[in-house]
């Protein structure tokens, strides 16, 4: 009987202690900075991306129907703002996306900070940790846009493709986008475009190609292209590889596919590399190949860089 009691004794001690110390670890755990990932789906959208551009290179690849069934229904301009929000959006690690979004409510709210009003901006414009909210994202961006942070000018960019949203109207992407609004997002792209964010020079070269808000000029995509394609803007890179072929430029278009595929880890731009090399000249296939290469080196380097300094961290601890 002496025995028992002291079983319930120890017990009764044991398990408020670990309530305890599981509700102080919760309390830690929801306070802490929220990690982030950039990026939501990005080798998925990049391949469905692919796959509308370019179905002949896609086609027999494994999973063709799967990717070319997801885009089908949508207008061109929704396609590329689903891409788009894939690139800009971001997954959170830990502790959750609800927790982070309060942590970055908080952080807004004690220090007005501006890159906690863009990822608030951010969760609210994909549902992420809140209700999707496109007007509540576009004023946070606002807000956000105190701090010079070019992904904020992006990011509304981006949106006045859709046209301009209002909190608390639910008709966001209005269904007529009129110019005012494609032209104020050709101005904030090319904002970001000149402070350095890549993703604004790829949809200022989109917007040119295309004549998005601008008179068209393909001289002018391509040269922004480049430029983000340079930054492992893997949207650019195929686009450049098919401007190119287009052009009659097979061995430009070659090493961009070649890039592309290595960037995205793509089969379906490696698929697209292949059939462009069979079709150089046999005396431009050399030069064509070394260039590639060279091009991918050069892109990928920084990538391998950090890859490698964040293994011998690991390899340290």
């Amino acid at each position: 009987m002496t025995d028992m009691a002291s079983w319930v004794s120890v017990l009764l001690f044991i398990i408020p202690l670990m309530l305890l110390l599981f509700g102080l670890m919760h309390f830690i755990e929801s306070r802490r900075k929220p990690m982030l990932h950039q990026g939501v789906l990005g080798k998925l959208h990049d391949e469905q991306l692919f796959v509308r551009w370019d179905e002949t290179s896609a086609y027999g690849y494994k999973r063709f129907d799967k990717l070319k069934r997801a885009w089908q229904s949508l207008e061109d301009n929704e396609a590329w703002y689903q891409y788009n929000l894939s690139k800009a959006g971001f997954t959170v690690i830990a502790p959750g996306a609800r927790s982070a979004f309060r942590w970055y409510s908080r952080d807004w709210g004690k220090r007005q900070n501006p890159e906690s009003a863009y990822y608030l901006a951010m969760m609210a414009l994909a549902g992420l940790g809140t209700e999707r909210d496109a007007g509540k994202a576009w004023e946070w961006l606002k807000e956000a846009g105190q701090g010079n942070i070019a992904n904020v000018l992006t990011a509304q960019g981006i949106m006045q493709l859709r046209g301009r949203p209002v909190a608390g109207d639910p008709s966001w992407p209005v269904v007529t986008v009129t110019g005012d609004s494609r032209r104020a997002a050709v101005a904030l792209f090319q904002q970001a475009s000149e402070a350095g964010d890549p993703l604004a020079c790829q949809n200022f070269g989109f917007c040119f190609e295309h004549g998005i808000g601008v008179e068209a000029n393909l001289e002018t995509a391509i040269s922004y292209y480049l430029v983000a394609a340079e930054q492992e803007m893997t949207a650019s890179q195929y686009r450049l590889s098919m401007l190119y072929e287009k052009l009659g430029e097979l061995s430009d278009a070659y090493v961009w596919s070649h890039v592309a595929a290595q960037c995205a880890e793509s089969e379906i731009a490696d698929n697209r590399s292949q059939r462009l090399f069979d079709l150089l000249p046999e005396q431009e296939r050399e030069w064509a190949r070394l260039s590639a290469s060279a091009s991918t080196q050069r892109i990928l380097g920084p990538r391998m860089a950090r890859l490698y300094a964040a293994s011998r961290l690991i390899r340290s601890i």
